[in-house]
């Protein structure tokens, strides 16, 4: 009959840091939202620079290389298109003929890339429409920034 204490003396071991790298995974794991919500954070943030101070809070938030793609637009590329398209948000001081409004719903975060998801509603002269969108962030030294924003009609249901 083998020795029970031979066997657990080398078993305990191996079964004690299969224990411990298990849980330093799940504490990483619980840990990862703290990310996620810093970011979702900086999407509300988005929604109030924007709101409070029309497209330079909207530039704010904008990569270099931003692109968006939006329903009835074709692609908008660049800082300088996108300040041109999005000039119809007008300036702190003087409001523009078009008013957005978002919440985020939802998103990932992955290092230096991550998502963000909700619904909004666009305030004109032609009254509101409501959709909903999808905006991808990248890390950068200044904070995140918006890499891509796509919107389109058709609210998410939850």
């Amino acid at each position: 009959m083998p020795n029970p204490h031979a066997v657990y003396g080398v078993f305990m071991p191996n079964l004690t840091l299969l224990v411990l790298a298990a849980a330093s995974l799940c504490c990483a794991h619980a840990q990862r939202p703290s990310g996620l919500q810093e970011l979702i954070a900086t999407d509300s943030a988005f929604n109030r620079a924007a709101t409070e101070r029309g497209v330079d809070g909207w530039m704010q938030y904008m990569a270099d290389d931003a692109r968006m793609l939006n329903a009835g637009s074709g692609e908008v590329r660049g800082r300088e298109e996108i300040h041109r398209s999005m000039e119809v948000l007008g300036t702190a001081g003087n409001p523009g003929p078009l008013r957005l409004e978002w919440k985020p719903l939802g998103g990932e975060e992955h290092g230096e890339l991550g998502y963000t998801f909700g619904n909004y509603v666009a305030y004109t002269p032609n009254g509101e429409k409501r959709g909903k969108y999808a905006t991808f962030w990248r890390r950068e030294p200044a904070g995140w920034k918006v890499v891509l924003d796509i919107g389109n009609e058709g609210q998410i249901q939850r």
